[in-house]
Protein backbone atom coordinates (compact mmCIF):
# COMPACT_ATOMS: atom_id res chain seq x y z
CA UNK A 1 0.00 0.00 0.00
CA UNK A 2 1.30 3.83 -0.90
CA UNK A 3 0.47 6.79 1.82
CA UNK A 4 -2.80 7.54 -0.58
CA UNK A 5 -4.00 3.79 0.68
CA UNK A 6 -3.72 2.36 -2.77
CA UNK A 7 -2.17 -0.43 -3.52
CA UNK A 8 0.58 0.79 -6.14
CA UNK A 9 -1.48 -1.24 -8.99
CA UNK A 10 -4.50 0.76 -8.46
CA UNK A 11 -2.36 4.34 -8.72
CA UNK A 12 -0.80 3.21 -12.00
CA UNK A 13 -3.26 3.61 -15.68
CA UNK A 14 -2.12 1.19 -18.07
CA UNK A 15 -0.04 2.72 -20.53
CA UNK A 16 -0.72 2.87 -24.46
CA UNK A 17 1.43 3.96 -26.94
CA UNK A 18 0.42 6.47 -29.98
CA UNK A 19 1.99 6.72 -33.35
CA UNK A 20 2.28 9.71 -34.66
CA UNK A 21 2.98 10.20 -38.70
CA UNK A 22 3.64 13.87 -39.66
CA UNK A 23 4.65 15.45 -43.24
CA UNK A 24 3.78 17.90 -45.64
CA UNK A 25 2.04 17.09 -49.58
CA UNK A 26 3.20 18.44 -52.73
CA UNK A 27 1.09 21.61 -52.04
CA UNK A 28 2.67 22.74 -48.32
CA UNK A 29 -0.35 21.30 -46.94
CA UNK A 30 0.41 19.44 -43.35
CA UNK A 31 -1.25 15.57 -43.55
CA UNK A 32 -1.05 14.12 -39.64
CA UNK A 33 -2.49 11.02 -38.97
CA UNK A 34 -2.69 9.82 -35.40
CA UNK A 35 -3.11 5.93 -34.17
CA UNK A 36 -3.56 4.89 -30.72
CA UNK A 37 -2.67 1.35 -29.50
CA UNK A 38 -6.06 -0.77 -29.51
CA UNK A 39 -7.96 -0.47 -26.28
CA UNK A 40 -6.42 3.42 -25.57
CA UNK A 41 -9.57 5.07 -27.35
CA UNK A 42 -11.18 7.60 -24.99
CA UNK A 43 -14.29 8.76 -27.43
CA UNK A 44 -17.20 6.61 -27.88
CA UNK A 45 -16.12 5.22 -31.55
CA UNK A 46 -13.36 3.15 -31.26
CA UNK A 47 -10.56 3.59 -34.91
CA UNK A 48 -10.81 1.28 -37.24
CA UNK A 49 -8.33 -1.56 -37.58
CA UNK A 50 -6.41 -0.08 -40.44
CA UNK A 51 -5.96 2.70 -41.90
CA UNK A 52 -5.47 3.04 -46.01
CA UNK A 53 -2.77 6.05 -47.18
CA UNK A 54 -3.16 6.80 -50.88
CA UNK A 55 -4.43 10.15 -53.01
CA UNK A 56 -7.65 8.82 -54.16
CA UNK A 57 -10.36 10.81 -51.42
CA UNK A 58 -12.81 7.87 -52.19
CA UNK A 59 -11.04 5.31 -51.15
CA UNK A 60 -8.35 6.05 -48.78
CA UNK A 61 -8.52 6.95 -44.46
CA UNK A 62 -5.84 9.96 -45.45
CA UNK A 63 -6.06 11.18 -48.75
CA UNK A 64 -2.35 12.55 -49.69
CA UNK A 65 -2.14 15.30 -52.47
CA UNK A 66 1.33 14.39 -54.13
CA UNK A 67 1.55 12.69 -57.87
CA UNK A 68 3.95 10.09 -56.43
CA UNK A 69 1.25 8.51 -54.56
CA UNK A 70 -1.00 5.45 -55.68
CA UNK A 71 -4.35 6.15 -55.09
CA UNK A 72 -4.21 3.45 -52.69
CA UNK A 73 -0.33 3.19 -51.52
CA UNK A 74 -0.38 1.80 -48.13
CA UNK A 75 -1.76 0.12 -44.92
CA UNK A 76 -1.03 1.02 -41.72
CA UNK A 77 -2.15 -1.74 -38.70
CA UNK A 78 -1.75 -2.92 -35.33
CA UNK A 79 -0.43 -6.06 -35.09
CA UNK A 80 0.08 -7.47 -31.31
CA UNK A 81 3.21 -7.85 -30.28
CA UNK A 82 4.91 -5.50 -33.45
CA UNK A 83 3.02 -2.16 -33.08
CA UNK A 84 2.03 -0.07 -35.95
CA UNK A 85 3.09 -1.80 -38.82
CA UNK A 86 3.05 -0.61 -42.62
CA UNK A 87 2.45 -2.30 -45.72
CA UNK A 88 2.98 -1.61 -49.31
CA UNK A 89 -0.36 -1.70 -51.33
CA UNK A 90 1.31 -2.82 -54.86
CA UNK A 91 1.94 1.14 -55.09
CA UNK A 92 3.75 2.46 -58.30
CA UNK A 93 6.72 4.48 -56.35
CA UNK A 94 6.84 2.09 -53.64
CA UNK A 95 6.78 2.08 -49.69
CA UNK A 96 9.92 2.75 -47.83
CA UNK A 97 10.41 2.40 -44.09
CA UNK A 98 13.90 4.29 -43.28
CA UNK A 99 14.79 3.60 -46.60
CA UNK A 100 14.45 0.37 -46.54
CA UNK A 101 11.53 -1.03 -49.39
CA UNK A 102 8.61 -2.94 -47.72
CA UNK A 103 7.45 -5.42 -49.87
CA UNK A 104 4.33 -7.31 -49.16
CA UNK A 105 4.36 -7.86 -45.46
CA UNK A 106 4.21 -5.98 -42.70
CA UNK A 107 7.05 -3.73 -41.12
CA UNK A 108 6.65 -2.22 -37.70
CA UNK A 109 7.14 1.39 -37.38
CA UNK A 110 9.41 3.07 -34.74
CA UNK A 111 9.68 6.85 -33.21
CA UNK A 112 12.18 8.83 -35.08
CA UNK A 113 11.98 6.75 -38.26
CA UNK A 114 10.48 7.72 -40.78
CA UNK A 115 7.72 6.28 -43.95
CA UNK A 116 8.40 7.14 -47.79
CA UNK A 117 5.49 6.57 -50.13
CA UNK A 118 6.56 7.80 -53.47
CA UNK A 119 8.39 11.05 -52.58
CA UNK A 120 6.07 11.96 -49.56
CA UNK A 121 7.56 11.99 -46.35
CA UNK A 122 6.02 11.03 -42.94
CA UNK A 123 8.46 12.02 -39.86
CA UNK A 124 7.55 8.66 -37.34
CA UNK A 125 7.43 9.76 -33.27
CA UNK A 126 5.31 7.32 -30.68
CA UNK A 127 4.44 8.35 -27.20
CA UNK A 128 2.50 6.61 -24.50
Amino acid sequence: MSETGYSKEQNERPSHRVWRLAGFDAHGVLVEIEFREPGSETGATPQRPYVVLGRDPANCDHPVQEPTVSRAHARLKYIPGMGLCIRDLDSTNGTFVDGTAVHGEYVPLKGGGEVELGQFILAISVRQ
